[in-house]
């Protein structure tokens, strides 16, 4: 049967080894805006990852084009995420602390926790001032200075960009996509409902498409668009590999050669794997978990069980015990921040990621 459903059959080992060592890896935009979500260090880790790629890497147009549309917005996102944190969770202290202070009747001791511990958070403001400056790029100075789009342009220029349709090739490739659309045929099919203009994946396919049929070798491409289910074949939420029909039109433009996808976390472990590359597994997991951060928890959505944890260890640390103050001040900054991932280099210290495994041991 391999011989008639061969889209149906997902690569072993071998030819995925083949793929990364052998064939263009092509990446979508979504996958070149993670490199605003990260911190400094893991950002030039994933660059330095791409750049050993060589001229085996290429970036379509159109997700070029999609990249430098969508770049200052995700500088905004990771902005606005950051500065937000801190502020949320000084409401969500202050909020918590209030509730908590009342049964202890004693205005001094009350007082007194209060000055110890917002002394203490004025600490954890100071730090996660300095932890923005050395790893969010700031909107203002990077709409002209920015040193991503920097590296991109090295790294994703010549050869390795693809080449600007002519107008009449993007109107007839605009035709195509919306005939697919009408067809529910992939990909771009899923985003009709939610984009007024949906054709702009069947244009990055087209250029792979187009790529692969000059290119002569596999292709493997590189996209985090894996929830609406017009690139991913998914098992009850676990992702199987490309679309069996996407296989299929992409071994009719290139014949005897292997289409793969991925997403960015799993090209840096495959390239650390068969090129490699020295990418962190901190790195890797940090783009893993991008996938699942949603918004960081307001004072709203702590929970019955946490506001009764930080009720309790303000009773204990009613005596003005600062080791316990200390403790209440991690456990509570740990628990606001439940689900946020902020990532700092390796060399640097992380007082949130320990502050959070702090919470998460001595709960």
């Amino acid at each position: 049967m391999r011989e008639v459903f061969s889209e149906w059959y997902y690569p072993d080992d071998e030819v995925i080894a083949h793929i990364v060592t052998e064939g263009t890896i092509a990446l979508d935009a979504n996958a070149l805006l993670d490199l605003y979500r990260v911190g400094a260090g893991r950002r030039q880790e994933i660059l330095t990852a791409l750049e050993k790629i060589g001229d085996r890497l290429f970036v379509p147009y159109q997700a070029a084009y999609e990249y430098q549309k969508n770049r200052t917005s995700a500088l905004h996102d990771a902005q606005n995420t950051f500065d937000r944190v801190a502020e949320d969770l000084q409401k969500a202290a202050e909020d918590t602390l209030d509730t908590a202070l009342k049964p202890i009747r004693d205005q001094a001791v009350r007082n007194e926790i209060r000055e110890a511990f917002t002394g203490s958070f004025e600490a954890f403001k100071s730090k996660y001032a300095e932890l923005r400056a050395n790893h969010i790029l700031d909107l203002k100075e990077a709409r002209t200075n920015d040193p991503v789009r920097d590296e991109l342009d090295r790294i994703a220029s010549g050869p390795r960009l693809g080449k600007k349709p002519s107008a009449q090739s993007l109107q007839e490739r605009r035709e195509e996509a919306q005939k697919r659309i009408d067809e529910g045929r992939p990909p771009g099919n899923a985003d009709a409902k939610n984009k007024a203009d949906a054709t702009g994946d069947y244009l990055v396919w087209a250029e792979l498409l187009e790529h692969a049929k000059n290119a002569n070798r596999p292709i493997l491409f590189v996209t985090n668009d894996s929830k609406k289910g017009d690139w991913f074949s998914t098992v009850h939420g676990r992702i199987m590999g490309p679309l069996p029909e996407l296989v299929a039109e992409m071994a009719g433009a290139s014949p005897g050669h292997s289409y793969h996808q991925v997403m960015l976390d799993s090209l840096l472990w495959l390239t650390n794997k068969y090129i490699n590359t020295k990418v962190s597994e901190d790195t890797i997991r940090t783009l893993r978990e991008l996938k699942e951060i949603t918004a960081l928890r307001s004072a709203k959505q702590l929970t019955a069980r946490q506001a009764a944890l930080v009720a309790k260890l303000i009773a204990e640390a009613s005596s003005s015990n600062d080791n316990n103050l200390r403790k209440l001040e991690k456990r509570l900054i740990a628990h606001a921040m439940e689900g946020i991932t902020i990532s700092s280099d390796e060399d640097e210290p992380r007082d949130v990621e320990i502050a959070m495994r702090f919470a998460q041991e001595e709960a």
